[in-house]
Formats: structure tokens, sequence, C-alpha cells
């Protein structure tokens, strides 16, 4: 369409002469400024604040406008479409994935102090935990990869040499380790980062701190926490008769969880004694739901290839 030289009236800038048109925009010389100035004016700004002297074309500029719009609609309309069934056919992966390895749990160890708030409130991140003023005594304060809106687990077994290394480096703490059912991992309202070695490793908190962070979420990260061989920081490493099934290759690999994690996921909380866990209950009057919750378990104080 032909609008050069067309008459024009703007809302601000009074009457003018469209120069030029430009893709979505238009020269207009308007002649209320002294001297004529030049303006570059928005073309969907016709019929809005921008209305020609010939109504006829006027009105097809809209039509042609209203059209665009409308296919512009549709458009994202379609990715978004697009966009959620890949999304859904990643968690049917993700969950193909869970049966394949016959996966029963996903674990995260903390000191007992935290567990009557996270039956309380679920297991929150470190972010929420100070946002809301909730107490809690953290493994892990000031974590390298700084993911501060996730919880961190371990599928099956603890991260041992981890578990250890705070076991030691606070020595009068009591612990205790979650164990989560995997359909968290389906959940909708949190996002699941599968790292295959720890996630302060440098590929990894490089993948984290990037705009490929979305690589994390996919099922193909996921599967690869079970690659034979691997290849991490530490080497390579290789499957052997000591791994189940469901165990990563990697000891230290971990799965990043966002948000707040419901407590409905949670199924057992495991104490290293009997009277560990006796204490607890008898020190929190605990509902019978969740006394049953609690069990004597020591084997998660072991290393992961000797339990």
């Amino acid at each position: 369409m032909e609008l050069k030289w067309k008459k024009v009236k703007h809302t601000r800038h009074g009457e003018g002469i469209i120069e030029n048109r430009d893709g979505d925009y238009l020269e207009i010389r308007f002649l209320t400024d002294n001297p004529p100035k030049t303006r570059i004016i928005k073309f969907q700004n016709v019929g809005v604040n921008l209305e020609f002297y010939d109504k006829q074309t006027e009105s097809e500029i809209i039509s042609i406008l209203q059209k665009e719009k409308q296919k512009e609609k549709d458009r994202l309309k379609q990715k978004e479409a697009e966009l959620m069934a890949a999304k859904e056919l990643n968690y049917k992966k993700i969950e193909e994935i869970i049966e394949q390895k016959r996966i029963k749990k996903l674990v995260h160890f903390t000191k007992i102090d935290n567990i009557a708030n996270i039956l309380k409130h679920g297991l929150v991140p470190i972010k929420t935990l100070l946002e809301k003023g909730i107490r809690s005594s953290h493994n892990d304060y000031l974590r390298i990869e700084s993911m501060h809106d996730c919880t961190s687990f371990s599928i099956e077994f603890p991260n041992y040499k981890l578990f250890k290394k705070f076991r030691v480096k606070y020595p009068k703490a009591n612990w205790a380790v979650i164990e989560l059912k995997p359909d968290i991992l389906l959940s909708r309202d949190n996002i699941a980062y599968f790292c295959y070695t720890n996630a302060a490793a440098k590929e990894i908190k490089e993948i984290l701190s990037s705009k490929r962070k979305k690589e994390l979420q996919t099922a193909e990260a996921f599967q690869k926490m079970f690659a034979n061989p691997l290849e991490t920081k530490e080497g390579k490493l290789n499957r052997d008769h000591r791994y189940d099934k469901n165990w990563p290759t990697d000891s230290q690999a971990e799965i990043l969880i966002s948000g707040i994690i419901d407590k409905k996921y949670i199924v057992r909380i495991c104490f290293q004694s009997g009277d560990a866990k006796k204490q607890f209950v008898n020190k929190n009057h605990l509902h019978i739901s969740e006394e049953n919750m609690c069990c004597y378990t020591p084997y998660y104080w072991q290393n992961r290839f000797t339990y």
C-alpha cells in the first residue's frame, strides 16, 4: 500500500505528511513544528493516536493491523502449545527413566534440628527460609553453585562423601536422612535440575549460571546420571557389579529441586540410632502419621559401596 505523501493527524504532534514507510515505522514530517520536523511514528499507532484524512486508507490499514495482530496471537498460541507438548513429553520420559531404573526414592540429609519445621512447612530452600524468617540450621549456607532457590537431593543413597564431610565439620550435630517419593520429579510446581556430578563442579556450575540452565531439566540430563562410562572432574567412572541399577554413576551426582517441596512427598525420616529417633519423637509430640514416618536406618551413615 502506497502511503507516501498521505496527509495525517497525530494527537500530540498535529498535522503531517508521510515521507516514507520503513517496515513497522512511518517517517512523518509534521507541519505544525516550527520549523517542520520529521518524526518516527510506529505504524501500529494508526487508529490509536494517528489518523488519516483519507478514511478509506485508514480503514484498510486498521484492517491489515488487526489481521497481523491476530496472526501474531495465533503464532504465539501455537508456540506455547508446542512448548507445553515438549514439556509434557519430557515429563513422560523422566517418568519412564524412574520406572526403568526402578528408582524408589530421593534422599536429603539434614540436621535433626530442622526436621520439625520440615514436617510443618515442607522442604524449603535457603532463599525462602531467609525471606520468610523460618529458623533453620543450614548444612551449606553458601552453596557454591548459588542455587539458593533449590534443595539438593541424591538418588537412593546420600552423597556419602559430602555427608561425612559435614559430620566431621559439625561433630556435635545430630543428623537425619529424609526419603522422598520420586514423583517430585514430575511436579509441575517445582523444577528439577539433573546434575551428573556435584553441582559445584566447574562444568555444572557453568551451565547453572548461564542460559544453558534448561539443559539440566531434560530427560537426557537425567539419563546421563547413569552413563557408563561417565567423564567427571575426577576422571572416568565405570559402572561395575557393585552398582545397583538405580544408583547414579557418580556418588556425588545430585538433583536440585526448586521451590518449596510439599511434605506430601516425604516418605520416611531416617535416624542413625533408635535412641535418636525416640528422643526426636518424644521432644516434638508428633501426630501419629508423622511418628510413623520416623525410622531407625543406620546404613545411610555408611559408604555407598559397603552398606
